[in-house]
């Protein structure tokens, strides 16, 4: 039987302010380590990030409807979000939806960055919606991925858009980027 309570967390359930300016790195990746699938809800604030979020396998992250989460960068030259797959077999199931994303005034600040490992390895199974990035270096950065939606983005004054690199079955609906 599934323990529906360890299906879906919130980030405020493990420290995250949302206020802007405490640092809320720790209390987020502490939520996506805390289950082996299911989704880590965000609700509306701003959140800070110091420290790159690395994204985990089977964890979704959701944030509250109408574009009210945001998280901008308290450091720079990280990545918001990242995955880079190191295992020697392909990783599946990521999904990001409802984000705004911005680099807080620091430079060097990436959005989403998701690597496979090689030709044989890759990443698959990817969900990116309706998430805004603005001022990033990168909004998205996909490297070897395969079986990849991307949906509902909006990217502007970021210095790349969205970056596709050596991926596969690859899918792009109702996403504008702009400087």
């Amino acid at each position: 039987e599934v323990d529906a309570s360890k299906l879906y967390v919130n980030v405020k359930d493990f420290g995250a302010i949302g206020d802007g300016s405490a640092n809320d790195s720790t209390a987020i990746q502490n939520a996506i380590n805390s289950i082996s699938r299911g989704a880590v809800y965000f609700p509306a604030g701003s959140y800070k990030i110091n420290t790159g979020i690395i994204l985990k396998q089977g964890v979704a992250l959701i944030a509250s409807s109408g574009k009210q989460t945001g998280l901008f960068a308290g450091s720079d030259n990280i990545d918001i979000f990242s995955y880079t797959n190191t295992s020697a077999e392909t990783t599946t199931s990521f999904y990001i939806s409802g984000f705004q994303m911005g680099s807080g005034g620091k430079s060097g600040v990436g959005g989403i960055k998701i690597f496979g490992k090689d030709n044989a390895v890759r990443v698959s199974s990817i969900r990116l919606n309706d998430t805004h990035f603005i001022g990033l270096k990168y909004g998205i950065s996909l490297h070897l991925t395969a079986n990849s939606f991307i949906s509902g983005i909006f990217s502007s004054g970021c210095t790349d858009g969205i970056i596709i690199d050596r991926c596969s079955d690859t899918s792009l609906v109702n996403c504008k980027v702009q400087n």
